[in-house]
């Protein structure tokens, strides 16, 4: 393909693109797609006659709001590029790497680029969505992007002939492929499946350690803020609306501005992260908040997101309206040994062997939802591996299980409700009701299930804590 749209040479905020000629059918095509929808691109084949190339591109890189930087061994071996990419790091650019082939990055590089999230257009579905959430708006200065995302839920007569279609897809594929067949639409194709209207909107904001953090908004009305611990992620992921079956989002963005976010390490946020220790932890919930605008707002803090919950409420009172506790405990000294002790082993197989389905199904099956069958264990692992690193995941459960909020839990002073599973195997019942009797005031209610249930993914547990927000007792 020959020379595109000439370069971008106005004062507003525009992207600067990094790339080797020898990849430029690869890179123009995009360049050309991502013009046409308004963004600006500066690119070298772009300088007008009469240009000094090599000044012209120091200028403009030095003036650019962010950068493209498309990786292959052409980039990687040719000097211009890595004198352009080196120089944007230095300066503190916002780079977004997109993988053109995977290749090793060198030391250098790896140092510069190990918190940013990189994109795979060969291993990601998504990745067109992906690159246009991390350019943000078109044409616009504002680094919190709002990629408003509407998911098409379907109404049930549809529903129930798309999963005749399925079925005799299934039939015509033969009895031993269905399960791989409705494996690949649950999880690539997941809004045949869904049934309630959605409109979230993703930003993204940085906190003070410069780690950026990715969230959703959905909804209007009192806010209410959803913290989580590990294995999310708000676009393509366990707690996406994609993936809400039972339209417990949907049911909390009826009356209220709902707020869910991608911790450190996670989903769409910064991967690659050294530091999960609770205050860092806090610090995301703040900036999610701050980036907002909330003053005020109810928190529902569930199982490993228990602690972050907890210590905010502590730290900023003023801030919070109302707490509900979802399966959540306040330190791990409640956690019985026998489980502490597979914590521990699960963590440094995670770091090893993320990747291979048995070491997140077992972790899956032995504590997150037993009993669950072949099927649906297969979608919860893949969503998990899908969600964050092996070596995030390692360092994230690492940092949990020191962490102790007993003595910030004894200063929470106001209305809190914590919510426990009777059979839930990870956050035991005991664990459930020692973490209630160091709230004063807090009222504990049971209900019947495992750790998921708990955790709010039911309609009628979802109800429980929209009532206890709404002063419904």
């Amino acid at each position: 393909m020959d020379k595109l749209f000439a370069a971008y040479s106005g004062d507003e905020p525009f992207t600067f693109v990094i790339y080797a000629h020898a990849d430029k059918k690869i890179v123009y095509p995009e360049i050309q797609r991502l013009s046409d929808q308004g963004f600006r691109l500066w690119y070298d084949e772009g300088i007008p006659a009469g240009k000094n190339w090599r000044a012209s591109t120091g200028d403009y890189l030095l003036g650019a709001h962010r950068v493209l930087f498309y990786i292959s061994q052409h980039s990687l071996g040719s000097d211009h590029c890595n004198r352009e990419i080196n120089l944007a790091l230095d300066e503190g650019k916002q780079v977004i790497p997109i993988y053109l082939e995977d290749v090793g990055l060198t030391s250098d590089l790896k140092i510069g680029l190990n918190r940013v999230q990189a994109l795979h257009p060969e291993q990601d579905v998504n990745y067109q969505q992906h690159l246009l959430n991390a350019l943000g708006q078109p044409n616009s200065n504002a680094e919190p992007l709002r990629a408003e995302t509407s998911q098409k839920r379907i109404s049930a007569p549809v529903v129930v002939g798309v999963i005749g279609v399925l079925l005799s897809a299934a039939i015509a594929l033969g009895y031993y492929n269905r399960d791989i067949l409705m494996f690949t639409l649950v999880v690539d194709y997941p809004w045949l499946f869904v049934n309630d209207p959605i409109k979230q909107k993703i930003g993204f904001t940085t906190t003070p350690d410069g780690t950026r953090i990715a969230y959703a908004t959905s909804g209007e009305g009192p806010p209410v803020v959803q913290v989580l611990g590990f294995g999310t992620h708000i676009e393509s992921g366990v707690e996406s609306p994609l993936y809400d079956n039972d339209g417990v989002i949907a049911m909390t963005s009826r009356d209220h501005l709902f707020v869910r976010y991608d911790g450190r390490g996670f989903g769409m946020s910064d991967r690659g992260i050294e530091d999960f220790s609770l205050p860092a932890r806090v610090s995301d919930l703040r900036s999610v908040v701050d980036a907002l605008g909330l003053e005020r707002f109810d928190i529902l803090a569930i199982s490993a997101g228990g602690p972050v919950g907890i210590s905010f409420a502590a730290q900023y009172p003023e801030r919070v309206s109302r707490l509900v506790l979802a399966g959540a405990y306040a330190s791990s000294y409640w956690m019985e040994d026998e489980n502490k002790d597979y914590f521990k082993r699960m963590t440094d197989l995670f770091e090893t062997d993320w990747e291979r389905p048995t070491v997140t199904n077992l972790f899956v099956s032995k504590l997150l939802t037993p009993n669950v069958n072949d099927l649906e264990l297969k979608i919860v692992g893949e969503l998990l591996r899908r969600s964050a690193n092996g070596d995030d995941v390692a360092a994230f459960f690492r940092a949990h299980l020191a962490v102790d909020t007993r003595e910030q839990a004894r200063q929470i002073d106001i209305p809190t409700l914590v919510i426990q599973a009777t059979d839930d195997e990870m956050v035991t019942l005991a664990a459930g009701s020692a973490l209630a009797a160091l709230i004063p005031g807090a009222r504990l209610e049971l209900v019947t299930g495992g750790h998921m249930a708990s955790s709010g993914s039911s309609p009628e547990v979802r109800r429980l804590t929209l009532d206890f927000f709404e002063g419904v007792e």
